[in-house]
C-alpha cells in the first residue's frame, strides 16, 4: 500500500486516511438503508460518524501506548501527542469506535444486538 495516496500542494495525503472516511461514510451508509427499512429516522446514523471518529483515534493511540512500551512513554509524556511519527493500534481504535457509535443508541431508541441475532433452525 502507498503510505501517501496524492499530495494537495506540499500536504501528503496518507492513504490510511482516506481509507478510515471511506469506511466511516460506508458503515454509516449501511446503518442508514438498515434503519430506513426499519421505519426509523436513516439520517441519525449520521450523527455517529464524528464520535466515532475521534473516540476510535484516542482509543487507538491509548492502545499502541499501553500495549507496546507504556515504559518508553511513561518517561517521556510529550511523546504521546506525537502521531506523526506513527503509532495508532487498529484493535483499540476498532473497539473505541464501536463504543462511541452504541453509546446513544438506546437514548434515540435504536436497537443494539446482543448475542444471537439469527433464529435457531428446528
Amino acid at each position: 500500500m502507498l503510505p501517501i495516496l496524492f499530495f494537495v500542494g506540499p500536504i501528503g495525503i496518507r492513504t490510511a486516511v482516506v481509507v478510515l472516511i471511506a469506511a466511516l461514510y460506508a458503515g454509516a451508509w449501511l446503518a442508514a438503508q438498515r434503519l430506513r427499512r426499519r421505519g426509523l429516522h436513516a439520517a441519525s446514523a449520521y450523527d455517529f460518524i464524528l464520535p466515532a471518529l475521534f473516540s476510535g483515534l484516542v482509543a487507538a493511540r491509548l492502545y499502541y501506548v499501553l500495549v507496546f512500551d507504556p515504559a518508553w512513554y511513561l518517561g517521556r509524556p510529550a511523546e504521546l501527542v506525537t502521531v506523526w511519527k506513527g503509532g495508532f493500534g487498529e484493535e483499540g481504535g476498532f473497539l473505541g469506535a464501536l463504543a462511541a457509535g452504541m453509546w446513544p443508541a438506546p437514548e434515540r431508541r435504536l436497537h443494539v444486538p446482543r448475542g444471537r441475532t439469527t433464529k435457531k433452525e428446528d
